[in-house]
């Protein structure tokens, strides 16, 4: 079976391009085999042996709310202070746990970032994911990784009984998970899939999360990003204006 090991910051997608990729092809996403997911790119060194690598990118006004939500859901500090603050993260396969330390969020998401864009692999190929663009178009999105690996479809038993029968005239039905997955296990079940949050995609069409951003802190947050890279990645610098114009 196709193995892929899969990099990206905490919320920036890296669950649902695995799930999507793990439950409609006979390919095997390696979060924390070969390093931590959200660290360094350590693969070759841990296994040996290189693997193509998928790497989730989310833009950075964006993430840093959502990463806020996540590590503070009660709000017991404001949305600023956490912006402004140094970050520690943490967590992946070894004891103790791999740790992360940066001057603020915004720097986290610059030096990271950097980073899978800049180790480089000789025999195997790095795919990058925006997950606005997977979440817009989950299917087409992942099809260049699909067709350059030449993963095949997976075919459920259900799926299986009924081509025999002469009930299924086409492939399987592309699986979508239905909520807004949380945190999910490297060995996940199907009832998995049930665990997470109701999600609207209009808090990224009409870039919501903006809301949370006064022009000081906007002001901040551009002054801790790399125009190159934002570039590289396909986002840009978000003027004052926009949070006139968004809200």
């Amino acid at each position: 079976m196709a193995e892929i090991k899969q990099y990206g910051l905490q919320r920036s997608g890296t669950n649902f391009l695995r799930i999507i990729l793990q439950e409609n092809y006979d390919v095997s996403v390696h979060p924390n085999v070969g390093g931590w997911k959200h660290g360094f790119y350590e693969c070759s060194q841990r296994l040996g042996r290189e693997l193509d690598c998928a790497i989730c990118v989310k833009d950075p006004y964006a993430w840093v709310n959502s990463f806020y939500n996540f590590r503070h859901p009660e709000k017991d500090i404001p949305f600023a202070d956490f912006v402004l603050g140094p970050l520690t993260v943490s967590g992946g396969p070894d004891k103790p746990p791999a740790t992360i330390t940066s001057p603020n969020p915004i720097r986290h998401w610059v030096r990271m970032n950097e980073h899978w864009i800049a180790f480089e692999l000789k025999t195997h190929r790095k795919f990058f994911f925006r997950y606005e663009d997977v979440l817009a178009d989950p299917f087409g999105k992942i099809q260049e990784l699909v067709k350059s690996l030449g993963l095949q479809r997976r075919r459920p038993f259900l799926h299986r009984v009924a081509k025999l029968l002469g009930l299924a005239a086409n492939g399987p039905k592309f699986f979508l998970p239905k909520v807004r997955l949380g945190a999910v296990r490297d060995h996940y079940k199907d009832k998995d899939f049930k665990r997470g949050q109701d999600f609207d995609p209009k808090r990224y069409t009409e870039r919501r999360y903006l809301d949370a951003f006064t022009p000081e802190l906007l002001d901040f947050v551009n002054k801790q990003l790399d125009s190159g890279l934002l570039s590289r990645l396909g986002y840009q610098t978000l003027a004052p204006e926009a949070l006139r114009s968004d809200s």
